[in-house]
């Protein structure tokens, strides 16, 4: 077949609806495979962004000095996301109530043994504290807080990086009381012992579970003798 006979050939071809149709298709199919690789290429890069910027907080918490806040230091509004993925802000001003925040994750076996001692300061110190309870892993979290009587209060699933790195939000359990300044006046590290038992009663004006006090000391005990 000469150059002339194959060039009609392909132009009759050309002009057949059905051959035209398939054209169309195999165009359409060709962006749509266009636009989703340009998709995941995007995923990917965001992914890799959020990673490193993951990396970067974690490194910048190891080369802060402690890993918890101290009483004395300042810190800014607390803000994240809450149960409903809404952005909240919890702010430190004038008139104002003190802050109480119960720092915890719904994997942390500690925070789970501290539970009913926080159930307590809730019960008796609401009205007097805003309480917040702030979650350092998402994961589980809703569920964790609606069984364990925590979604009454105030909850962050999920604190904005800048103030995961302000607030130390790295140890749990922490029980952190801010005032209205930004000042932090206390910070009760881990499951409530003697010693913070007592303090917290005074610092609150609350009382805690005296039954409940005498398992948990068992319990730090026996978990600080197999560590």
């Amino acid at each position: 077949m000469n150059t002339m006979a194959r060039g009609y050939t392909l132009l009759k071809l050309m002009q057949n609806p059905k051959r035209q149709e398939r054209w169309r298709i195999l165009f359409r199919a060709s962006n749509y495979s266009v636009i989703f690789g340009l998709l995941v290429s995007a995923l990917v890069v965001s992914s890799f962004l959020l990673i490193r910027q993951n990396n970067s907080l974690k490194n910048k918490l190891l080369k802060k000095g402690p890993q918890y806040l101290t009483a004395g230091e300042l810190v800014p509004a607390l803000r994240g996301l809450d149960l409903n993925n809404r952005i909240i802000t919890v702010p430190h001003r004038h008139g104002e109530k003190d802050t109480l925040y119960f720092v915890f994750s719904p994997s942390c076996g500690w925070c789970k043994i501290n539970l009913p001692n926080w159930q307590a300061i809730l019960d008796q110190a609401s009205e007097r504290y805003r309480i917040v309870a702030v979650s350092i892993s998402r994961e589980k979290t809703a569920e964790y807080v609606h069984e364990h009587g925590l979604s009454k209060t105030s909850v962050i699933i999920e604190p904005e990086p800048r103030d995961l790195l302000a607030y130390r939000l790295q140890l749990t359990p922490q029980t952190i009381l801010v005032d209205s300044k930004g000042s932090v006046r206390k910070n009760w590290l881990g499951a409530f012992g003697s010693e913070e038992r007592q303090d917290i009663e005074r610092s609150l004006n609350v009382r805690l579970p005296d039954y409940y006090f005498n398992s948990t000391a068992k319990q730090i005990s026996a978990g600080r003798k197999t560590n």
